[in-house]
Formats: structure tokens, C-alpha cells, sequence
């Protein structure tokens, strides 16, 4: 769901691409939890308490037999299951509330949506197609208040995804082609076919 809340997030506001390696122009980091701390917290905590009932609700007992005189009688020892109604009604609960409270958590339902395009996700193809742009975008000179400034090319702008404009030059009717671009990019239109 972040994954997909993230994708989406391209289409309505320009932003840089989360990377693992050093970061360069308007790159960002990526997440030490691997989720916003929004998401991770509230799971982790939830996660924990969970895993903590589950421990308390299924043990194993070992019972050493002793005799009238306090002697061992290990022919009348027993190791066996046991369990704890209150902390298997308590796992439960917990879990109902974690499954129910899961979408909500962070706020992933009031998140706005300019194009339901999260049916990209599931497909490889899609995502490669939007990877990969139509056209050369031109290397763009940035200066981070150091002497040095390097030509960097798209990979370290401020992207957008969206309908990349049809080079003059194309054939007028042709398939458009969804993107990540720094440059000028539309929204796409229900109906229509695009790469």
C-alpha cells in the first residue's frame, strides 16, 4: 500500500527518486524502516505486542515427579502443551484490531488520488514503460552551492509522471507514451491507449 501511495504521489507533485546509493541533485534517501515511520511504528509496535500474546498463550510444561519421601520418580515425568485461555482470546483481539486497523493506519485512506494508476504496480511491463522515456531528456546543469557543478541527467531531477508531449516530428495520431519525466508532462485520458 505505501509502495503504491508513493507511486501515486508522482503523478500529483513533482519530487525526486528514493535511492539507496549516495544522494545527487534532488534525490532523497530511503527509509531505514523500509516504510514512512507513519507505517512502521504502529506495525512494529503491534507486531511485538502480538508476538508477545501468541509466547504467553502456547508454552511447553515440564513437570518433575517427586515421591512421598522427596525422592525423584522420573518414570512419572511429563512434558506437555500447555495453554492459557486469556492470553489465546487476547491474541486474538489484538490481531482483529491490527488487520482491521492496518488500512487506516497512517492515514493511507485519505491520501489524494489524481489518477488511479496503481494498476501499474502489477505489471512489469508498465513499470519499465515508465522508466524509460520517449525521448533524451537534455542534461541539465545544477549547482548545489559548491564551486563544482556537474551536468546530471534526469535520474537526479525533480520527476513528474505523466503523458509525455508528442514530439513535433511523430506521426500525428501515434500511441502517447506514460513516463517519469523532469519535463512537461499531462494527464492521461480514461479511454485512450498509451505505452
Amino acid at each position: 500500500m505505501s509502495l503504491a501511495v508513493e507511486w501515486n504521489s508522482y503523478s500529483v507533485h513533482r519530487k525526486g527518486l528514493r535511492v539507496s546509493t549516495f544522494l545527487h541533485g534532488h534525490q532523497w534517501s530511503t527509509y531505514f524502516l523500509s516504510l514512512p515511520y507513519r507505517y512502521a511504528i504502529p506495525l512494529i509496535a503491534c507486531s511485538g505486542i502480538l508476538h508477545w500474546l501468541i509466547s504467553r498463550s502456547l508454552y511447553i510444561v515440564n513437570i518433575q515427579a517427586r515421591g512421598f519421601n522427596h525422592g525423584r520418580e522420573p518414570y512419572l515425568d511429563s512434558v506437555t502443551c500447555a495453554y492459557s485461555p486469556v492470553g489465546i482470546i487476547s491474541g486474538v483481539l489484538v490481531s482483529g484490531f491490527y488487520y482491521a486497523g492496518l488500512p487506516s493506519c497512517g492515514g493511507i485512506s485519505t491520501v489524494q488520488n489524481r489518477d488511479a494508476n496503481c494498476w501499474k504496480l502489477q505489471s512489469g511491463l508498465a513499470i519499465a514503460a515508465a522508466c524509460h522515456s520517449s525521448y533524451v531528456e537534455k542534461d541539465n546543469v545544477i549547482n548545489d552551492g559548491e564551486d563544482n557543478s556537474e551536468k546530471q541527467g534526469a535520474e537526479y531531477q525533480r520527476l513528474k509522471w505523466g503523458v509525455e508531449p508528442l514530439i513535433p516530428s511523430e506521426i500525428k495520431g501515434q500511441m502517447g507514451h506514460c513516463a517519469f519525466s523532469s519535463g512537461n508532462v499531462e494527464i492521461p485520458q480514461h479511454g485512450r491507449a498509451y505505452l
